[in-house]
């Protein structure tokens, strides 16, 4: 049988997760709930994954077709 490594990333709140995309936690919220992002949603409250934020914000930003999609990032110093 297979040796099976999972990682356990803990959850972001709206602030965090707003503070991470540099958005307000109210548009972050909104783009929740209509499905424009993958968040989950615990009793009242949304909560989101770093990794589907950046994977969702990569898809929108570049979509499939686009060529750009995977050349690396290059930021200035």
């Amino acid at each position: 049988m297979a040796n099976l490594h999972l990682s356990v990333e803990p959850f972001l709140n709206s602030d965090q997760a707003a503070a991470m995309l540099g958005i307000h936690p109210k548009t972050l919220q909104r783009l929740a709930r209509r499905g424009r992002i993958t968040a989950y949603r615990i009793g009242k409250l949304w909560r989101f994954h770093a990794c589907d934020l950046e994977s969702d914000v990569m898809v929108r930003a570049f979509p499939l077709n686009d060529p750009r999609r995977h050349e690396p990032v290059v930021r200035a110093s």
